[in-house]
């Protein structure tokens, strides 16, 4: 691990952070899967075949949900993850 700060003015090599007197930086790291754009409810973002495996994060205020979709061409269905919700990208 490696420990660094940012200066305020977000120079290289400018004085800054904790050590400095400007006051301490967070950082966090965060695994997860991010939207490049919006997405609006009832959009399948991925069929079973494309996530095959994939295991699914689970949230107590999730914004997608695994719903069984019916396949008109191949007469048959398969599960797909939809937005249950709008969801902003980043």
């Amino acid at each position: 691990a490696r420990e660094f700060t940012l200066s305020p003015s977000g120079r290289p090599g400018a004085a800054g952070g904790a050590e400095a007197g400007g006051g301490p930086t967070s950082f966090t790291n965060v695994d997860g899967l991010f939207a490049r754009e919006a997405i609006e409810a009832g959009t399948i973002i991925m069929s079973e075949e494309e996530g095959c495996g994939m295991e699914l994060p689970t949230s107590a205020t999730p914004n997608c949900e695994v719903v069984e979709v019916e396949d008109e061409e191949q007469g048959g269905s398969s599960l797909c993850l939809v937005a249950c919700r709008r969801i902003r990208s980043g």
